[in-house]
Formats: structure tokens, C-alpha cells, sequence
């Protein structure tokens, strides 16, 4: 039994590789990075500069953008000379 207890040790000792494919770039992560990937999309990250790094895309929030405001010179709530409430 001695093969069988060198085949246990061997396995244990054996990690899992985890790999992510982007942009046809095969890239080695950790677990974490993987899950984290898994969870947001492909299509939010990217390759790094490096060519060994993921990193997450940054996206513009363009739809909750408000125009700004024009300065009025006037309260057009508050009464004066210009308006007539007489008809």
C-alpha cells in the first residue's frame, strides 16, 4: 500500500489553477478575482497594460446626468411691477 498513500499525498498537494479568458487572453487569477468576474461579467473588464492584469472597466454614469440650471435674473414667482394681476 505504499503507492496508495504516495498517490494521496500527491493529489493534495496539486492547487487549481483558475484561468479567465478576455479579449482571446488567457489570464491566471485568484479564486476571488474569479468569482468576482464571474459575478459582474466579462464584458466589464479588460486586459491591462501589462498584459497580465484584469482590470475592471471604468463606465461613465452618463444617465443620471441633469442639465444645469440658467441663472434668471428675476424670481418669476415673486410679483413686481411687470406683472398685472388685473385682467
Amino acid at each position: 500500500m505504499p503507492g496508495f498513500f504516495d498517490a494521496v499525498a500527491k493529489l493534495r498537494q496539486e492547487k487549481k489553477v483558475h484561468c479567465v479568458t478576455i479579449q482571446g487572453k488567457t489570464i491566471e487569477v485568484g479564486l476571488d478575482q474569479k468569482l468576482e468576474i464571474n459575478k459582474n461579467g466579462l464584458e466589464n473588464y479588460t486586459v491591462g497594460d501589462d498584459g497580465k492584469t484584469v482590470v475592471k472597466k471604468i463606465r461613465s454614469n452618463s444617465r443620471n446626468r441633469f442639465p444645469e440650471l440658467e441663472e434668471i435674473n428675476c424670481d418669476p414667482f415673486w410679483p413686481d411691477r411687470r406683472m398685472s394681476w388685473k385682467r
